[in-house]
């Protein structure tokens, strides 16, 4: 990291993952976090009706320097041609690291594949999941148990988001994730 706070770059494309992102938004603007969020695709118009700021992929990538930036949190679809992954790619090159939110099993095995063959080409680090049987479907499609974490989903129980938030700081800060959550 390079300053005394941390900078998160958000990205979410999808209906679904918004709602997952959207109590994480209101919960960082109340904390020292900075972060830019990043958007294109369905959410746009929600985004809008509800007055949070974003900017285009092709926005950030022109007057954002990705360096300056400690964590990438992404939300895709399905999205075979998504800007997200190259979002992903620029945060790996850069050695930051990339946390998935993930709403459902659904997609599984397109969610990540981009148009590669690799059903894993653009996996991020780690990837947040709403419960046992979404865990299950990455175990079964080759993702590391030790790299997923069921967190609930906090649009349904805010409770959950301390655990998500103890979780994305321990990434973001580098910290050992096999510490009891």
């Amino acid at each position: 990291m390079n300053n005394d706070f941390s900078k998160w770059i958000l990205f979410v494309e999808d209906p679904g993952a918004l709602n997952f992102f959207l109590p994480i938004i209101y919960k960082l603007n109340k904390n020292f976090i900075k972060y830019k969020l990043i958007s294109e695709g369905t959410v746009v118009k929600t985004l809008e009706k509800n007055k949070l700021k974003f900017k285009s992929f092709k926005s950030f990538i022109k007057s954002d320097d990705i360096n300056s930036y400690d964590l990438l949190i992404i939300g895709t679809s399905e999205n075979k041609n998504s800007n997200g992954f190259k979002l992903i790619d620029l945060a790996k090159q850069n050695k930051i690291k990339v946390i998935g939110i993930i709403d459902s099993p659904s997609h599984a095995s397109l969610r990540f594949k981009g148009n590669s063959k690799n059903i894993k080409r653009y996996s991020p680090d780690y990837l947040l999941l709403p419960d046992k049987y979404t865990l299950n479907t990455y175990l079964k499609i080759g993702y590391e148990k030790e790299k997923l974490f069921i967190v609930g989903n906090p649009i349904f129980d805010t409770n959950k988001l301390k655990k998500i938030r103890i979780i994305l700081l321990k990434v973001a800060f580098q910290k050992n994730l096999k510490e009891k959550l």
